[in-house]
């Protein structure tokens, strides 16, 4: 009886144990990723012998992400609170052929993959499937896009034509997508647009080549051109926004944005009330470290509780950008925390927030020098890692 009690005890240790690494690994890691170059950063819990996948999206399942395998169909990676793993697939053989980066609505249970000027679609909830061709114009390429409304089939579709060689000129569709239906074709316009509301975009026209900008708020078909507070703001400071993550946050009414009206790049955190009147444009105070400047591809996580950007160092020996989040509360000046530091990461390295029921709000990322292995960041002791640093100067 002990010796099967015993051999018990072995397979469970070692299904708990499989996915971790051992400290000298780790510490050999956190050396190579420049943990130790810096004082007060934020090293990840990293586990090993991950299934073959490819990038990383939030869903609206705690403990999960969303991300491709390694025959490319969509999948979800799920992580007990030993840290074992888990990889299956939701829809075997769906996407059928292989596109760009995945892409994700949490809050709506959807999936989709750009391919071109094509999208595939999954409704998680319905295992419902969907292929969309966006444009006609085979020179066309989708750069953005986003769900417009709750009812799970309702696109925007940003398209970028490579014929036009005056950029940034754009169209985009809105497209019913699970019943292959275009709603809406634009005409050319030179600008971008973001949903701000649920029936309103934000619009940045540039003229004058492209050098000067004017923002706008409009309905879903550009029917009318309004300004408010808002947009008279983000024009006199020549906000600009990264046009290709999530920099605005339409629940928490907060953007991230840049401007070199001054001469030099400037960063700002935008936030406004429902009538878009109230309106507070801040500079971002904490910019550079060590020679490095923000990336101003900001990403919010889907609750717009944390934002998520890296450190590039320029004119330096040091190349690699660090990754870098804030905690996003009005209780901090400019509604960021002082920025929480992480390691090198790749300039692509593909991640996505996820909530975990042992670990709380996580980070997690694909290292492109550890195929094998995935970067867990556990945010909570970041701030941690922040309120030790304000005691410490304090005292000092």
């Amino acid at each position: 009886m002990m010796k099967k009690i015993f051999c018990l005890f072995i397979v469970i240790f070692t299904i708990i144990a499989c996915n971790k690494i051992s400290e000298v690994e780790k510490e050999k890691i956190y050396k190579e990723k420049g943990f130790y170059d810096m004082p007060n950063t934020l090293k990840p819990e990293i586990l090993k012998n991950i299934p073959k996948y490819y990038g990383l999206v939030e869903i609206n399942k705690r403990n999960s992400v969303a991300t491709l395998n390694g025959s490319g169909d969509f999948s979800i990676l799920t992580f007990d609170k030993f840290g074992n793993v888990s990889l299956k697939p939701i829809v075997k053989g769906f996407p059928p052929h292989p596109g760009d980066s995945i892409h994700s609505d949490p809050e709506n249970d959807l999936l989709w993959q750009i391919r071109g000027r094509g999208v595939y679609i999954l409704d998680l909830e319905t295992k419902k499937t969907a292929h969309v061709i966006a444009s006609s114009n085979p020179n066309d390429e989708i750069t953005n896009n986003h769900l417009l409304n709750s009812k799970k089939n309702i696109f925007y579709f940003g398209l970028v034509n490579h014929g036009i060689q005056e950029p940034p000129y754009s169209s985009y569709t809105i497209y019913d997508v699970f019943n292959h239906t275009k709603i809406f074709e634009s005409q050319l316009i030179s600008g971008n647009l973001y949903p701000i509301t649920q029936n309103e975009l934000l619009f940045i026209q540039y003229y004058n080549k492209g050098k000067q900008k004017k923002w706008y708020i409009t309905d879903l078909y550009m029917n009318e051109l309004k300004e408010n507070k808002l947009t008279q703001e983000l024009t006199k400071l020549q906000i600009s926004k990264w046009p290709y993550s999530k920099t605005i946050h339409q629940e928490r009414r907060m953007m991230l944005g840049t401007s070199r009206l001054t001469g030099t790049l400037e960063y700002f955190s935008i936030r406004w009330d429902e009538d878009f009147e109230d309106v507070k444009i801040e500079p971002i105070i904490v910019q550079r470290s060590k020679g490095g400047l923000l990336s101003s591809a900001f990403v919010f996580s889907p609750a717009g509780k944390w934002v998520k950007t890296d450190i590039e160092f320029i004119n330096t020996a040091i190349e690699t950008p660090r990754l870098l989040f804030y905690a996003v509360n009005d209780m901090y000046p400019q509604g960021l925390s002082m920025p929480i530091v992480c390691g090198y990461t790749g300039e692509y390295s593909p991640g996505a927030f996820m909530d975990h029921e042992e670990w709380g709000p996580c980070y997690l990322e694909q290292d492109i020098d550890y195929p094998d292995k995935i970067f867990i960041y556990k945010l909570n002791d970041g701030l941690k890692l922040l309120a030790e640093q304000a005691a410490n100067a304090i005292g000092q």
